[in-house]
């Protein structure tokens, strides 16, 4: 049996090293919901402002606003922020490790594969509390097999564990629960079959406790519908979700990734060249079935099915044990995938290089605001797309570099402890950026008529387009910086507007 060595650490430590390198060589990560994040933790470092107050609560998503807000007044919000991003990124290889560790009993270089997939789409998406209550999940789950031969003693430990993963996300702690009822399924079961029925249910009821609280929480404190913003995604539309966890940024690369990768499984399966191990089975088919069933939308939060397809991806690597038959085998095959993580690293840190022109003509605009301002925001209906330098959230640095008003902020009162003022509820009032953008861009006779009024509330425009695009010349407007897709105006008000 392989056991840890110098050589594996040293595996280790680069691989993990190749996987922070975009975190510490770059100022602006060009996560798309990343802005949206940085301007909240502006606000919770300020204690609010004008437009916006703190507004703790007993809520499941809470990862990066408690660990910024631990941080406050000792380093700059940005600095924290990529700090919370580079720990994420930690959290997750490591707990990754470790549960493949824990579930075939030894570290074993294959179990690099499985850091594959911690820059999934989730993470380029910039799901960042998600993110990072998966990592914990993947510790607790390890700790919870490790302890396996302590049933008291594990149950005890779970219990802080599940309810700092719930605090962290409450997806990643749905996960987690997935995790460890899977582990315990087939134990419970071999020690029915052995006339060990009493044995199997003390099993079986050891998992219950550290779930209590979570669940007290989530039904009766933490005040949240399941059916707000409930989709469903099509039976059809499932196989295309598997590509998330291969999303970065150069598609060819993404789908050569995909076709080789489950057709070396495939392939490695079907000659017993791989095989995983018998407990891991149960949670490989729990999470099969929860990707299937699995909404869309649900907690007004979006992708809850995107996120899984990695996770399991993640399991059954670290799962797995390889069995090569010839060094040459061994050789081709590690090689080929080692050379497969290594170039898409690559991609991926050189798409976070070349973001961070785009992102500094940005903010160099977003600085001639005047501190304290009212910024509107303008974009087309559905756009919110992944790419390798999103802009749709960056008119939300105005809020961290300018105190700014932008009422793109994620303040949603069953995920975020912020709430607007009554005079940013007041702006907030009937304001959408699409009904602007049909306005100001498309130049839309209806949409003029009402956009004129909405926007004469505010003392600038953003406008943000996927391409480039023109603004036709408008009375109300004048031009204060603009790049092909990102557009800065000052709104000129008059009588007494």
């Amino acid at each position: 049996m392989a056991v840890w060595s110098w050589r594996l650490s040293v595996g280790f430590c680069l691989l993990l090293l190749a996987l922070e390198l975009p975190v510490l060589t770059t100022v602006q990560p060009p996560l798309i919901d990343y802005p949206n994040h940085l301007a909240r933790m502006h606000l919770i470092t300020e204690g609010g402002d004008a437009f916006w107050r703190v507004h703790w609560g007993i809520l499941p998503n809470l990862a990066e606003d408690g660990f910024i807000w631990a941080l406050a007044g000792t380093v700059p919000v940005e600095t924290a922020a990529r700090a919370f991003l580079f720990l994420t990124v930690a959290i997750n290889a490591v707990g990754i490790f470790m549960l493949a560790r824990a579930c075939v009993g030894a570290f074993r270089p294959w179990s690099l594969l499985a850091l594959m997939f911690v820059w999934s789409a989730s993470l380029l998406w910039g799901f960042l509390n998600y993110s990072f209550g998966l990592g914990m999940a993947f510790f607790a789950a390890a700790a919870w097999l490790g302890l396996d031969r302590r049933p008291a003693a594990r149950a005890l430990v779970a219990i802080p564990f599940a309810l700092a993963i719930w605090f962290a996300h409450i997806e990643a702690l749905a996960i987690y629960a997935i995790l460890v009822v899977g582990f315990e399924i087939q134990p419970c079961l071999a020690e029915a079959r052995a006339s060990m029925a009493r044995k199997a249910v003390v099993r079986a009821m050891l998992v219950a406790p550290q779930f209590v609280l979570p669940a007290i929480l989530t039904l009766f404190v933490w005040h949240a519908s399941a059916t707000q913003n409930w989709e469903l995604s099509g039976i059809g539309r499932k196989p295309d979700l598997i590509f998330n966890a291969f999303d970065n940024y150069n598609l060819p690369l993404d789908i050569f990734s995909l076709v080789f990768v489950f057709a070396l499984f495939a392939w490695m399966l079907s000659t017993r060249r791989l095989n995983v191990v018998g407990r891991a089975g149960p949670p490989l088919a729990l999470l099969f079935v929860a990707f299937l069933a699995a909404p869309n939308h649900l907690y007004t939060g979006g992708g809850a099915d995107h996120r899984l397809p990695a996770v399991f991806l993640t399991l059954f690597v670290a799962a797995s044990a390889p069995r090569f038959r010839t060094a040459r085998e061994t050789v081709w095959i590690s090689g080929a995938l080692a050379a497969l993580v290594v170039v898409r690293l690559c991609v991926l840190e050189y798409a976070w290089l070349s973001a961070q022109q785009t992102y500094a003509q940005d903010i160099a605009i977003l600085d001639l605001i005047r501190p304290g301002a009212t910024v509107a925001v303008a974009h087309r209906v559905n756009s919110i797309k992944f790419s390798s330098a999103p802009e749709l959230h960056m008119p939300l640095m105005a809020t961290v570099r300018r105190d700014a008003f932008v009422p793109t902020l994620f303040a949603f009162a069953e995920q975020q402890p912020i709430a607007p003022t009554p005079r940013a509820a007041a702006l907030l009032a009937g304001t959408s950026e699409s009904l602007l953008w049909s306005a100001f861009v498309d130049r839309d006779a209806q949409a003029l008529s009402e956009g004129r009024p909405m926007l004469a509330r505010f003392d600038y425009l953003v406008l943000v387009g996927l391409k480039p695009f023109q603004v036709p010349a408008e009375p109300s407007l004048t031009l204060i910086g603009e790049t092909p897709t990102f557009k800065l105006f000052e709104v000129r008000r008059t009588g007494g507007g």
